[in-house]
């Protein structure tokens, strides 16, 4: 007998009609035998696995059309809500003395609160943590609404939202979760709304949008320039931290390479054709 447990479920990659989806599947004969196996299933835009609804790149939309149903089990449930390959938070069953528990965990630098109305500001949720156990005490099923706080360090805080649904089902006599959608801004510092998946008709608090900027931060190989309006860029600098100029950038401001740069904190200086300049701080992973 062969049974599977889902140690990584990551969506990496989205074509027009086809989806790709990775699962890392841990298989055990015999109580004595483990084998890792990576499996490529092919799921048709039919399937309600992640469609990508977003229309602006600085939040991470992902959109799971009638829901991503899973069941809670010890066997942990592994998601990437930014799709940087790195796990930002799971679901899985923790046994205690007190009973079994139904929880989702955050991994290190990631905290999860909860929102109570759909236009609640995240940053100004004051019920963090590093999980929370989910539970209802009357009905079929109870709707989370799960803010998330992502701490990337000498950056900022990263925010973004999680809705689903928690409940019984009586077929297979386990919980289950069926997340609908979920989203993350790659601006840091940035007071997301829940449910926001752009930035069109949107009180941001006083919060201004800068006219110029580089994404995603951290980045890993190549950063892309974002400007508002009808300027453009003149050039994009990179220095390190001792100040040294280590890549000036002219044009195809979409792709610029930084995949020479060992990883590390850097400052950039973008100049726009109107003499504006904007200088911030971005890491390299």
């Amino acid at each position: 007998m062969i049974t599977f447990c889902f140690n990584s479920l990551n969506i990496v990659a989205e074509t027009k009609n086809i989806y790709l989806l990775f699962i890392i599947v841990e298989s055990k004969k015999n109580n004595n035998m483990k084998t890792r196996t990576l499996l490529l299933l092919t799921m048709v835009l039919s399937l309600s696995f992640p469609l990508f609804s977003q229309e602006d790149d600085r939040i991470i939309y992902t959109d799971f059309e009638s829901g991503n149903t899973f069941a809670i089990t010890y066997n942990q449930i592994v998601f990437d809500i930014n799709y940087d390959s790195i796990p930002d938070f799971r679901f899985i069953k923790v046994g205690t003395s007190g009973g079994d528990y139904n929880n989702i965990e955050m991994y290190d630098g990631w905290s999860v609160g909860t929102c109570m109305n759909d236009t609640d500001t995240i940053p100004l949720c004051n019920n963090w943590d590093s999980h929370w156990w989910m539970f209802y005490y009357e009905g079929d099923h109870y709707d989370y609404n799960f803010a998330l706080k992502h701490n990337v360090e000498d950056v900022g805080l990263y925010y973004g939202w999680i809705r689903l649904r928690y409940q019984f089902d009586s077929e297979i006599k386990k919980y289950t979760a069926t997340i609908y959608d979920m989203a993350y801004c790659t601006i840091p510092n940035y007071p997301l709304i829940f449910g926001q998946t752009d930035f069109t008709d949107v009180d941001e608090n006083g919060y201004e949008l800068p006219e110029a900027m580089l994404f995603p931060n951290p980045a890993d190989d190549k950063l892309s320039l974002r400007i508002s309006g009808d300027i453009s860029c003149d050039n994009v600098m990179i220095y390190g931290i001792d100040g040294r100029l280590l890549k000036m950038q002219n044009d195809d401001f979409e792709n610029i390479d930084v995949s020479d740069l060992s990883g590390g904190i850097y400052i950039t200086k973008i100049t726009l054709d109107n003499g504006d300049t904007y200088t911030d701080k971005i890491v390299i992973k």
